[in-house]
């Protein structure tokens, strides 16, 4: 039995030929458990989990970790145990950090199965049984009935009225009307199988009868599953920036090491001292703190979006979001409510607005018209339920008809009656429905459906007053075009009164029904979405709506929130897949609405997209959302979407509205200059370090700074300084600016300059300081590296000071060269902590017990004051190279 048959393109009979079922009998027990050996459970697999020991091997392909094993090997062999301790416990926070974001690695796979049925009504042995969805296999006669959710693919044998919502697999809006007897091309799209049924798709309205013709990982919904776990998450700019950072920086270290050793060795220097050198280069070299401050920027972020309401899973989406210049967007549920309503109707020769939105009954029909007849129709032709639970109203059953009952709700008119039948259900080749009623306060038949084949059953109209006239159809059929141009769903009313009830075959037959106008029915946009688009415009983001439904819907939503700007309007999967590479790279640049789009169109366009440079957010909130939101590089779930969708995604908007993704940007920026700030900081810091050692290394000097004192540096008093960084405000209007080039280097030339001037300033200011008590005053060494320790440890304590704007000033601000001054202590928890730095350094030389384990002697009062003094003059050195790039910019 092959379960990749096109079925669709085959007859009832042909189907159920080749999978052996009788139409009556269904599968014997015996079968049916003989094809549960042969072809498994109804169940998706799973991806073999990596074992947790792998993962944490994983983390030492890191050249920064694997250059601090050998700094700890080095130490270890050296007998200096405070040493290999304090680097073991580095080289275990970072790997922690690497393994936990590993260990959180996707759980969309196991989230699908949850969209599988777990209960199914089966015939077998010629009766009808409730199985466990699972046990279903091939072949199998499935009854299915409003409501249910379907277990697996299925051809459908027999049909009564039956609709299915699959906005969770295509992202069509309205539910599907499904037939058995019709068979399709074999090259029909999957939304256009109208003959099938899909897993995890939901049945609205009837009821049908089908045959099970793929299981498990070979449906709709598993082939989803398996595209998904083949689909690699792309790595943020971030990581790409660090993992080149990281590389420099190795064979920068080896470099240095290398040219130490054959210079030390030339000089005849002792091969343990320039093991101790090579270690104390190694943690001077490596910024320690910057894994923990980096995860501490990004986890301020996640705190703040937090507060509106949105979550995020993966650290590294907060800071991709600075970079994100293109969201793609899902349009049912998270461009639009998900929820149909009646936007405006037509009765007589009128149109009318009706307000409101979703099943809310709150709103009204604005203007002077008598709406009886068509209030009590759109009332009571429908099978669904209006429900208000948690503070909200849903439509159990079609959408359609429950856009109708809340319009009914909004004409003060309606009346109560009972004594209503459903005698004409709903059916395609029909497209109306009937209902009677047969009550003390009126009897008619009420019919709804669409315009033409209700116009056919008409001689008369209603107009505006509510008389009958003669009927006009031309004006209606041009109201009804006028609906459909803007993207309505447009149903037809109509009534005929009757003495007694009629017979459903005279029903059928009669032509003098009285026409009571036409509904506009929509799934309208979000409240919000017009002003966040316009947001993401003024950020230079643009934005991509992407949907399952027809091209004159997404073309209609498009224009209410401002997307009509392409030079193509509107494009379609079918026209993207037909399309040579270089026409589709065109059509996806230049387009804004895509529609009729499968799962694998989206992820068609998120990757061209990538093809082209940009950094693309995708956001959604269904099954057929998930393989994209992985494949993008920030993927976006609405809060009410599926389970599936919000494990694929690595940000969650828990009250589904657009507007967070516009403040996740924002967020994304302020962290993406914190982190400049922070790099800014922490190479600046390690140039100082390494200079110092490197210039006393080629004179022949003693080692003026300790290992031990340089991880104090690295940890203790960086560590406390850059805390404020990771949560200082941001300069300026930053949605207003556009976004960062992916490939861009996230240090900037004017960064390397300032990082060389600074670190090197620090380093002769440092160096200055030791030549002077060792060599002039000849105090010692263990003075003089005291002092080297103390400036080298004050000089990073102010430059925090310095970092805080690339461009900004600490001391002067200078209108003619536009240079802004960024108050010195306008952050409070940055005052704070350079407060705790500073006190922590004092107890670092002044306290016995930790000067005893740094290896440090006490200072008196007029040694304080020459460090502070050298150690301060910081803020001149860089206030004038910020003027000088200021000055040099005016002038070009």
């Amino acid at each position: 039995m092959d379960q990749k048959q096109k079925d669709h393109a085959s007859t009832i009979e042909q189907v159920l030929h080749h999978f052996k079922t009788d139409k009556k009998f269904g599968l014997s027990s015996d079968e049916a458990n003989r094809r549960i050996k042969k072809w498994g459970f109804n169940q998706l697999s799973s991806k073999k989990k990596n074992q947790l020991i792998l993962q944490v091997f994983h983390q030492f392909k890191d050249p920064i970790i694997l250059i601090l094993l050998c700094a700890m090997l080095i130490t270890l062999l050296l007998k200096n145990i405070e040493n290999t301790f304090a680097i073991f416990l580095v080289i275990a926070l970072n790997t922690f950090l690497g393994f936990f974001q590993q260990w959180k690695a996707s759980k969309s796979i196991e989230a699908l199965s949850n969209y599988l049925a777990q209960s199914s009504i089966v015939i077998r042995d010629g009766l009808r049984q409730t199985l466990l969805s699972k046990e279903i296999t091939l072949g199998d006669l499935i009854y299915l009935e409003a409501g249910q959710k379907v277990p697996a693919d299925a051809r459908l044998v027999e049909t009564v009225n039956f609709t299915v919502d699959q906005s969770i697999l295509t992202g069509e809006s309205f539910p599907v009307e499904k037939e058995a007897i019709q068979k399709y091309p074999e090259d029909t799209l999957v939304n256009h199988q109208n003959n099938k049924v899909f897993a995890g798709t939901i049945v609205s309205t009837g009821r049908a009868l089908a045959v099970i013709t793929s299981i498990g990982d070979n449906t709709q919904i598993g082939m989803m599953s398996l595209e998904l776990q083949e689909i690699d998450e792309t790595p943020s700019p971030l990581q790409l920036r660090l993992k080149v950072f990281s590389r420099y920086l190795t064979f920068g270290i080896i470099g240095l090491i290398s040219f130490i050793f054959i210079v030390g060795l030339l000089r005849g220097f002792e091969p343990f001292n320039l093991f101790l050198v090579s270690v104390s280069l190694i943690v001077s070299a490596i910024p320690e703190g910057l894994p923990l401050a980096v995860t501490l920027c990004l986890s301020s972020g996640i705190h703040i979006m937090a507060k509106h309401k949105a979550i995020v899973k993966r650290l590294s989406a907060v800071e991709t979001f600075s970079a994100c210049d293109v969201i793609c967007s899902d349009k049912t549920g998270t461009m639009t409510s998900q929820q149909m309503t009646v936007n405006a109707i037509f009765v007589g020769s009128s149109y009318f607005e009706v307000t409101g939105h979703g099943y809310d009954p709150s709103g009204e029909v604005v203007g002077e018209v008598n709406l009886k007849k068509f209030g009590m129709i759109a009332a009571y032709t429908h099978e669904c339920q209006i429900k208000f639970e948690h503070a909200k109203y849903t439509c159990v059953g079609d959408p359609t008809e429950g856009a109708l009952v809340t319009l009914s709700k909004k004409i003060p008119t309606v009346e109560k009656i009972d004594g209503i039948t459903f005698d004409i259900p709903f059916e395609s080749e029909r497209r109306w429905m009937a209902v009677t009623v047969d009550s003390q306060k009126e009897k008619a038949v009420y019919i709804k459906g669409a315009t033409l084949s209700i116009l056919n059953k008409c001689e008369t109209a209603l107009n505006e007053k509510g008389q009958v006239e003669k009927i006009q159809k031309d004006k209606i059929e041009e109201a009804e075009k006028t609906f459909a141009k803007k993207g309505y769903r447009v149903l037809a009313l109509a009534y005929l009164d009757v003495d007694e009830p009629m017979q459903a075959n005279l029903i059928d037959q009669s032509r003098s029904f009285t026409f009571a106008g036409l509904v506009a029915i929509f799934d309208p946009p979000r409240k919000e979405v017009y002003e966040a688009i316009k947001h993401c415009k003024e950020a230079k983001i643009d934005v991509k709506m992407i949907t399952g439904d027809f091209p004159m819907t997404a073309e209609a939503i498009g224009e209410k929130i401002g997307l009509n700007e392409g030079k193509l309007k509107v494009v379609t999967g079918e026209d993207l897949e037909k399309a040579s590479l270089l026409n589709r790279a065109r059509m996806i640049q230049e387009t804004n609405i895509f529609a009729r789009v499968l799962p694998k169109h989206k992820v068609m366009i998120v990757s061209g997209l990538q093809e082209d440079g940009k950094v693309v957010a995708m956001t959604g909130d269904g099954v057929n959302d998930a393989a994209s939101l992985k494949k993008a590089d920030i993927g976006v779930a609405m809060g009410s979407g599926s389970d599936v969708a919000k494990e694929a995604a690595s940000l969650v908007i828990l009250d589904d509205n657009f507007s967070t993704i516009v403040e996740a940007i924002k967020q994304g920026r302020i962290i993406y200059e914190n982190l400049q700030k922070m790099i800014l900081y922490l190479i600046t810091t390690a140039i100082s370090g390494v200079g110092v050692l490197l210039m006393t290394t080629l004179l022949g000097w003693p080692l003026p700074l300790l290992p031990l004192q340089l991880l104090w540096i690295n940890f203790v008093t960086d560590g406390t300084s850059t805390i404020p960084l990771a949560l200082d405000k941001p300069s300026g209007q930053v949605l207003h600016k556009p976004p960062h080039e992916k490939n861009a280097p996230f240090i900037s030339r004017l960064m390397v300059m300032k990082m060389i001037l600074i670190g090197g300033y620090m380093s002769c200011g440092t160096i200055y300081l030791f030549y002077e008590y060792y060599y002039r005053l000849g105090l010692g060494i263990e003075k003089a590296q005291t002092i080297a320790f103390t400036t080298l440890a004050l000089f990073q304590i102010w430059n925090v000071l310095c970092s805080r704007s690339i461009y900004e000033t600490a001391l002067v601000s200078i209108r003619k060269l536009k240079l802004k001054r960024v108050p010195l202590f306008s952050n409070r928890l940055l005052a704070s902590l350079m407060g705790i730095a500073f006190i922590l350094q004092i107890m670092a030389v002044e306290v016995p017990v930790v000067a005893n384990f740094l290896k440090t002697v006490d200072l008196n009062l007029y040694e304080w004051i020459e460090v502070l003094s050298v150690s301060l003059s910081i803020f001149v050195i860089s206030d004038l190279f910020k003027i000088g790039y200021a000055y040099r910019n005016k002038n070009g």
